[in-house]
C-alpha cells in the first residue's frame, strides 16, 4: 500500500510537497532529498558511507520534476543543474521526516573518532612503519579554529550547528550497525567549544532540523565544509617510518592526500583515553 497519493514541487523546485493518504502533507527540501540519495554514485552499498560531500552539491541545486510510480511506492525525482534522477520508497521518505512540530533539541557531547561510535576513545596515535610513495602526506586541520571562524563570519550558522543534532551511521551488512547523534558543532552548557563532529562520509539523513531551518541549516553545513576545506586551515606534512602522530579526535579533523600506486604506505594505529593522558600530564 502507497503512503503518498501525490507529490508537488514547490517553491520554484526548492521543496517537494507530499499528500499523504488521512494524514497531514510532509515537505522536504531539494538539497536534503540530493545529499540523501541512496544511489550506488552516492552512497557505498557495503557500508552506507558517502562517496560525496556537501561541496559536490550545487548551491543552485532544484528539483525540475518529482513523480509517484505506478504503485504508488516510490518517488521519482529528477534534479538541475547537474543532471541527476533519484529514487525514494515512500517508506524511507516517511521514516526519515523532519517536516513536523519542532522538539527540544538536547546536546549530546560525546567524543568521537568517527562520529557514529558512541563512546570511543578521544586520542589517536598513528605510527608510521612506511612510507615510501609519492604523496601521501598528512593533512590536519583545527576543528575549533574552523567554528571559531564559521562564528566570526557568521553567527546564526553556527549557533544552528550548535543547537541541532546531526546523525551519523554506518552499517556492515552481517556485523556491525553503529548510529549516534551530536551537534557538528558541540558546547558546554556555559557555551565553551567542547567537540566538533564532522565527517562527510558518515553522516546519515538529518531530521532533528525543523523545516523551517532546514534551508538554513544547510546553509550553515556547507558554510562550515567550505571553511574546512579552505587550504589556509590545513597543516600539511609527510611521515617519515619511525615517526608518530597524536591527535584529539574530539577537535583535529584529519585526512592525507593522494598517492602514486608505487611504493608503500603503511600507517599503525591505537587509541587512548583523553582523561587519562590529562592525568599524566597533571601528575608529572
Amino acid at each position: 500500500m502507497s503512503l503518498f497519493k501525490s507529490v508537488k514541487v514547490i517553491n520554484s523546485g526548492k521543496a517537494i510537497l507530499l499528500s499523504r493518504k488521512n494524514k497531514t502533507p510532509l515537505r522536504y527540501h531539494s538539497t536534503w532529498l540530493r545529499d540523501n540519495a541512496l544511489d550506488s554514485k552516492t552512497r557505498d552499498k557495503k557500508n552506507g558511507q558517502r562517496l560525496i560531500s556537501i561541496s559536490d552539491i550545487p548551491v543552485t541545486t532544484y528539483i525540475k520534476s518529482a513523480s509517484l510510480s505506478k504503485k504508488g511506492k516510490e518517488i521519482i525525482i529528477n534534479f538541475l543543474p547537474k543532471k541527476k534522477q533519484v529514487k525514494f520508497t515512500s517508506s524511507w521518505l516517511e521514516k526519515h521526516a523532519y517536516d513536523k512540530k519542532e522538539r527540544n533539541s538536547k546536546v549530546w557531547i560525546n567524543p568521537d573518532l568517527n562520529p557514529y561510535r558512541n563512546p570511543v576513545p578521544t586520542i589517536q596515535i598513528l605510527h608510521c612503519l612506511k612510507n615510501s610513495t609519492k604523496g601521501g602526506d598528512s593533512k590536519v586541520v583545527d576543528g575549533f579554529n574552523a567554528a571559531l571562524r564559521l562564528k566570526k563570519v557568521n553567527k546564526r550558522y553556527f549557533n544552528l550547528l550548535s543547537k541541532y543534532c546531526s546523525r551519523f551511521e554506518f552499517k556492515r551488512k552481517k556485523n556491525a550497525h553503529l548510529k549516534s547523534r551530536f551537534p557538528m558543532i558541540a558546547l558546554s552548557p556555559d557555551g565553551e567549544l567542547t567537540a566538533v563532529h564532522f565527517n562527510n562520509r558518515s553522516i546519515a539523513p538529518i531530521t532533528d532540523v525543523p523545516y523551517n531551518d532546514m534551508t538554513n541549516y544547510y546553509k550553515a553545513y556547507r558554510k562550515f565544509s567550505s571553511i574546512i576545506d579552505d587550504p589556509a586551515m590545513a597543516l600539511t606534512f609527510k611521515l617519515n617510518p619511525g615517526e608518530c602522530f597524536i591527535l584529539d579526535n574530539t577537535r583535529v579533523l584529519h585526512a592525507r592526500t593522494g598517492y602514486s600506486g608505487k611504493g608503500s604506505r603503511w600507517l599503525q594505529g591505537c587509541y587512548v583515553d583523553k582523561d587519562g593522558l590529562l592525568s599524566t600530564i597533571l601528575t608529572l
